[in-house]
């Protein structure tokens, strides 16, 4: 099969493109970085690399093949997935009074100033 050239550049583009453009993973560390330092985009970092490799083990077992085949296993992982959200959503709705107390303590670690200069 012959691949049509300008088809095959646009495709290139588009996929150039895509893979340059940040995602919510980039602005999760971004936004983890900038609230705790250098630590907190380390953890960030360490924890997305975590769920990706557990997506990408299971993938290579064959989970993947096997939701695809079956209607019954998506719709479990599915409800499933709807639950965990409605889980972790209710304490924000319910709450949030709580959670903006929780955001607006001070930190435990002291920040040191910024340098001058004249160390």
């Amino acid at each position: 099969m012959i691949l049509d050239p300008q088809l095959y550049a646009l495709f290139l583009m588009a996929a150039l493109l895509l893979t340059l453009a940040p995602g919510p993973d980039t602005m999760f560390v971004l936004g983890a970085g900038l609230g705790g330092g250098a630590r907190g985009g380390l953890l960030a970092s360490a924890g997305i690399m975590t769920g990706l490799l557990v997506h990408l083990s299971l993938a290579l077992v064959g989970v993947s093949a096997l939701i695809a085949a079956s209607p019954l296993a998506f719709d479990v992982l599915r409800w499933a997935g709807a639950a965990y959200l409605i889980w972790i959503g209710v304490p924000l709705v319910v709450a949030p009074g709580e959670i903006e107390m929780l955001r607006s303590r001070p930190s435990r670690r002291r920040r040191r100033p910024a340098s001058t200069g004249r160390d």
